[in-house]
């Protein structure tokens, strides 16, 4: 990735790369309290969990299949890799693990994909090193509902675009492995039986869209006896919509030197030219963003690490199975130049039936939805005041089908709000986003129904103040998710994630040292009595606190468990809670 930034932020983070090595503290030493940590430490450092993993006890051992090993990234050419089957299943769990290292010295953050048959595995940036010191970090990603890509030999690719030469010398290096866990016994979570990547590339690298093209589009015929449909959406901007939130409406971007197009993103999904659905723009942070010395350390929120988000698109099912060809199109409002997407659709499919039918019953969604600009802004040498903007959008899908157990209804209701404050005093900005997704899927039969409600809030606050001696800089980014499975009216199990993060540099004179210093925060909760609660801190570059809150203590955070309230999740699965 080839950062590229408003001019707000320009002279920041294309100056030259500052060495921390004259940074305060003493050298590293284990904490006691430190969960796997070294206080002290100049590498990455973050509170998120690790994939939960099924229990091993009186189970055989996990099998691993290296996808790939060692490979050097210094250009702009993707690497392939060869898979096959060595894992016999059924699989309790399957978790992509990968490894990623960067050598001290001068480089850009960089964005990583890794693709099997078509389909994109993972999406993260890299973290941007210092002159003085590298980097090193993991990651891990729950890709069991794509358990029917692992059943065949196909060849896969692993893309990390890097420019390597007399002024940028950072050498990125990474391996890549799938871990299975075989089932034992107990009811089988039901998986996807069809994974389909919409990318028109064989080796899954995203699209990119913008102004010109602002649509990814692909037009498949599917298996006739589909019951459920979902699409897993990665949308991420690059170049100027990279930080499309300090972006402002096109009368008024000469005047504050920033892109135009308005403040406010949304995923929209449409089947045939029919509005479909809406997915997040998530206001990710990477780690040369604004000032790289905000994220050392400790990177933003989910900036390494991209968790799609999974859009229900059940009720078009009837329509999909009709055995035609259907054109799926996946879009970012107002994009400018440019955005990278991925999107994975999944097939659940019914086992007793060549054909289910089925019919869309009702659609309000439209996508054609204005922003809605309060502007404040009186022009000037120094422009001030404030641009208010918000969107509210709320849709109801309803679909049905005749399945080999009978008619079902596939209902989906969503309300998405947006909003977003730009306010100028001097030479002080400050800028909140907001995003609140609220959605509900609901299935119905004559004798039961059920349903997942999810709430998604992503948050984001940047206040930069530069009067030309002193510079002070602070984010805060954050996620949170809830998440309610109800059968029959009763709820039947819920979850609750909780991610934070704050960050803040600042220099008081032209000569001055900067300094620095960062909390990020996860807190993971369900109805399951599992608990994860851990704190990382950090300041001028180097790692002071990592706890794990006694919140939690002789608590760890357990598999789902299906198959434990008597319900028969097999039969209705829907798939949203991953």
């Amino acid at each position: 990735m080839i950062n590229r930034f408003p001019i707000l932020f320009r002279t920041l983070c294309l100056s030259p790369l500052i060495a921390l090595a004259a940074c305060g503290g003493s050298d590293p030493v284990q904490d006691k309290n430190s969960p796997g940590f070294t206080l002290g430490s100049m590498n990455v450092a973050t509170a998120e969990a690790p994939v939960v993993r099924p229990s091993t006890e009186n189970t055989p051992s996990p099998c691993t299949v290296t996808l790939f090993e060692g490979k050097v990234f210094g250009n702009f050419s993707s690497q392939t890799f060869n898979y096959a089957p060595q894992c016999a299943g059924p699989w309790a769990k399957v978790v992509l693990e990968a490894d990623f290292s960067v050598n001290a010295g001068r480089q850009f953050d960089r964005t990583a994909h890794i693709g099997l048959g078509g389909v994109n595995l993972f999406t993260g940036t890299t973290q941007e090193p210092s002159a003085a010191n590298a980097a090193s970090w993991h990651i891990e990603r729950d890709v069991t509902d794509y358990a029917p890509l692992f059943n065949t030999a196909q060849s896969g690719a692993v893309d990390l675009d890097n420019l390597v030469d007399k002024t940028y010398t950072g050498i990125l290096q990474g391996s890549a492995r799938l871990v299975f866990y075989p089932q034992a016994g107990g009811v089988i979570a039901r998986r996807a039986d069809m994974v389909i990547g919409l990318g028109s590339q064989s080796d899954a690298r995203p699209e990119i869209v913008n102004s010109d093209k602002p649509f990814l589009s692909k037009t498949v015929t599917l298996p006739r006896n589909s019951v459920r449909a979902f699409l897993d959406v990665i949308a991420q901007g690059q170049s100027d919509d990279e930080f499309w939130y300090t972006c402002t409406i096109d009368s008024l971007k000469d005047t504050l030197q920033t892109c135009g197009g308005g403040a406010l993103r949304q995923v929209q999904i449409s089947i045939d030219d029919q509005a479909a659905g809406l997915a997040p723009v998530m206001p990710w942070m990477f780690t040369g963003g604004v000032s790289p010395r905000l994220w050392r350390p400790i990177p933003s929120v989910q900036a390494l690490n991209f968790q799609p988000y999974r859009v229900d698109l059940s009720p078009f099912v009837g329509l999909l199975n009709d055995g035609k060809p259907h054109t799926i199109s996946v879009g970012v409002q107002s994009v400018a130049n440019y955005f990278n997407l991925s999107a994975n659709l999944l097939l659940y499919r019914d086992a007793n039936a060549q054909v289910v039918t089925g019919r869309v019953l009702s659609n309000n969604l439209k996508l054609d939805n204005p922003t809605l600009v309060d502007n404040k802004i009186v022009a000037g040498d120094t422009p001030s005041g404030n641009i208010a903007s918000s969107n509210q959008t709320s849709y109801r899908i309803v679909g049905e089908i005749e399945t080999s157990n009978g008619r079902e209804q596939l209902d989906v209701t969503q309300t998405m709000a947006l909003s977003n404050l730009q306010s100028f005093v001097g030479p002080r900005q400050e800028f909140t986003q907001a995003m609140k997704l609220e959605t509900t899927s609901t299935v119905s039969t004559t004798y039961s129904n059920s349903s997942v409600k999810r709430t998604i809030n992503m948050p984001l606050g940047l206040v930069y103040r530069d009067d030309g001696t002193s510079l002070l800089i602070e984010m805060n980014t954050g996620f949170q998710q809830v998440a309610r499975l109800s059968h029959m009216g009763r709820e039947v199990y819920s979850s609750d994630a909780q991610s934070a993060m704050t960050t803040s540099t600042a220099r008081a004179n032209p000569t001055a040292t900067s300094t620095s210093k960062a909390t990020q925060s996860q807190t993971l909760t369900d109805s399951n009595a599992s608990c994860y609660a851990r704190r990382v801190s950090a300041v001028d570059a180097k790692l002071t606190e990592a706890i794990d809150d006694k919140v939690c203590a002789n608590k760890s955070f357990k598999d789902k468990p299906w198959g434990v309230t008597g319900v028969e999740w097999g039969d209705f699965w829907l798939g949203l809670i991953n």
